[in-house]
């Protein structure tokens, strides 16, 4: 005797009958890989919607853009990583979504993948970027927009008109192993006024590292930055081990014993990276 409640038949018909539709738009079709995506991803929002009249609806909604996302070879390269890991797109369609089925309609969801269709047209740093501030902040749906948008000007800001100031105090140590395990650290340049260029010293690739002002910092591949570099602080610059100075302020870098080269922004923070380690130092002005 099957232990399958109606609420579970419910669901795994509502994705069958999905599923044959894929089969039936896309010629290269995975239908086991549909259905563990499909599955695993709407199970909770579909026990948590049972009072929900609109629950088939909502769940279909998705199903439908589970679907396009396949048939457009989508799908692998978000659940490599997880969510987020190649972009807007992937964290809205298998993280956001689901999370949040009981607020948005169709019409919501077809405005989310289309935001983070564009935004995949961005360069591939700026899209990672953007993946990375909405998952560390747990934006919502609702607030996606906002947070989009003021991350955006943040990237794009100009250097500002005053200088920044520098007062000292804690650094903030990134250990890059986290992002790219293989990664050494070496050379920096800055790309725009809040990013940095960070260099690896054997194969030359680079990570994008993005500082924001109330301390949010994330670093992601850095595929497709600009090779301009934008003009670094005039500030005076000097190091002892384990003490970074601009100015006369003094910032305490725990464990950067052997300078390697940093890089003063004119935002207002410092990024230093230490020989043979592979973290990175970060300090801000105020």
């Amino acid at each position: 005797m099957s232990s399958e409640t109606p609420g579970q038949r419910a669901l795994r018909e509502l994705v069958a009958t999905a599923r044959e539709r894929g089969r039936k738009r896309h010629a290269r079709w995975r239908p086991g890989v549909f259905m563990q995506l499909a599955e695993s991803n709407v199970r909770d929002a579909w026990g948590s919607l049972a009072a929900d009249p609109r629950r088939e609806e909502r769940v279909s909604a998705w199903l439908d853009l589970l679907i396009e996302a396949m048939g457009r070879g989508l799908v692998d390269e978000f659940t490599v990583a997880g969510p987020g890991s190649d972009g807007v797109l992937g964290l809205l369609l298998l993280d956001r979504l689901p999370r949040e089925l009981g607020t948005l309609d169709a019409a919501r969801m077809a405005e989310l993948w289309n935001l983070g269709e564009a935004l995949a047209r961005e360069p591939k740093w700026i899209d990672l970027t953007l993946a990375q501030v909405l998952e560390r902040r747990q934006t919502t749906c609702a607030e996606i927009e906002s947070v989009l948008t003021a991350t955006l000007e943040t990237l794009h800001a100009p250097s500002p008109d005053t200088a920044p100031d520098w007062k000292g105090g804690d650094t903030e140590v990134l250990r890059i192993e986290r992002w790219a395990p293989r990664f050494v650290p070496g050379r920096l340049r800055l790309v725009r006024p809040n990013v940095v260029a960070l260099r690896d010293r054997e194969s030359e690739a680079e990570l994008a590292v993005s500082v924001f002002a109330d301390g949010l910092t994330c670093v992601t591949s850095g595929a497709s930055l600009p090779d301009r570099t934008t003009p670094t602080s005039t500030a005076a610059v000097a190091f002892v081990p384990g003490t970074l100075r601009i100015e006369d302020a003094r910032w305490r870098c725990e464990g950067l014993t052997a300078w390697q080269h940093v890089v003063v922004s004119p935002a207002g923070f410092a990024v230093a990276t230490c020989v043979d380690s592979q973290r990175l130092w970060v300090a801000r002005a105020g």
